[in-house]
């Protein structure tokens, strides 16, 4: 809105903020999908809400390793791919876009074990062609899970799960968190 004297009132200048933002966004979510596109597929599908990781993933790559199946839900990958990593189970989270057999790529989380060659996918959704995203550990990977399952991470900080405690502790310490160790 425009008062009299034509300047922008304190909610339009915000608004304009907010259109300014969506552009530059629109901007790079548009190179992501021709980059996803670059490497196969027909269509990229956005995500529901702003992805939080747009920027890094600009900075992306193919991940070029084998995938295995391992246990989960089905449609939640970040929530499955965050258990593995609390657990022990995976050095690190993956998030990013993977590409199925229709040609898609979707809005997916994996985790990843192993060291130098012998690294794998754990797969706990569906099997997928081609992925692209970035590793998360420590912090990065605390935050991740911390996000997309707080109620695994919030009981395996309370019960003192061992040595995966000791390491989840070392993540909270780096990331400079707020949370305080259980009592």
């Amino acid at each position: 809105m425009v008062d009299l004297a034509g300047h922008l009132t304190a909610r339009d200048s915000g608004s304009a903020q907010k259109r300014g933002a969506a552009a530059g966004y629109r901007t790079r979510w548009s190179r992501l999908c021709l980059t996803l596109l670059g490497h196969g597929g027909t269509a990229v599908v956005p995500p529901a809400s702003p992805d939080p990781y747009l920027e890094a993933l600009l900075s992306g790559d193919l991940v070029a390793l084998r995938s295995i199946p391992a246990p989960g839900w089905a449609r939640s990958s970040g929530a499955n791919s965050a258990d593995l990593w609390i657990f022990g189970v995976a050095h690190t989270i993956a998030t990013g876009y993977a590409l199925d057999d229709g040609g898609v790529w979707r809005r997916h989380a994996w985790a990843v074990t192993g060291d130098g060659d012998d690294r794998i996918i754990l797969e706990t959704t569906t099997g997928r062609q081609l992925y692209f995203g970035i590793e998360l550990s420590g912090a990065a990977a605390l935050e991740f899970a911390r996000a997309n399952d707080p109620g695994t991470l919030d009981d395996v900080l309370a019960t003192g799960y061992t040595l995966r405690t000791i390491h989840l502790w070392s993540a909270l310490e780096s990331s400079q968190s707020p949370v305080p160790p259980p009592s």
